[in-house]
């Protein structure tokens, strides 16, 4: 019996070594498809709006940039990324991290259904970058970013 049971760990981490993520559960939280909607539905009146909203500094190092965007509700995270275009558009929104993202954005749960419900989706947007309740970084592998948005965010409260 003990045999069997040594055997059947033994198999079983070898599966687990040779399948990556195999075994592995999601962490996607319950509340992650109702998040990805509210995105969703937001971005088009975010894409109407941008145009008439002084993003400041951090808008001309927005531009032309693909982010991963990382939403906190207790010890939970959704992941989501996006590409914005040269004129700060959301494009290409999708579920997950994209494997190329420049930029980390960081915020919580309360503050993206804020954002999505203001009447002016990029100015809410703009107004929580400037307070700190989105947080704007260069994304884990891309050092440059990492160093301009340490000198964006010490800088940020001067131009908004």
């Amino acid at each position: 019996m003990r045999t069997r049971i040594v055997v059947g760990l033994v198999l079983v981490t070898l599966l687990a070594a040779a399948v990556p993520g195999a075994l592995a559960q999601t962490d996607a939280p319950a509340w992650e498809d109702e998040a990805y909607e509210t995105v969703s539905e937001m971005v088009p009146k975010y894409n109407e709006r941008v145009s008439e909203v002084d993003l400041g500094i951090a808008g001309d190092q927005l531009a032309d940039r693909r982010a991963n965007v990382y939403i906190e509700d207790g010890d939970q995270t959704a992941v989501y990324s996006f590409y914005m275009d040269e004129q700060n558009r959301i494009r290409e929104l999708q579920r997950g991290a994209h494997p190329d993202a420049q930029l980390k954005i960081t915020t919580t749960r309360d503050v993206l259904e804020a954002v999505a419900s203001a009447d002016d989706p990029a100015a809410a947007f703009r107004e929580a970058v400037r307070s700190d309740e989105i947080r704007i970084a260069g994304e884990r592998g891309h050092p440059v970013e990492q160093a301009k948005w340490t000198v964006v965010n010490a800088i940020k409260g001067l131009f908004f």
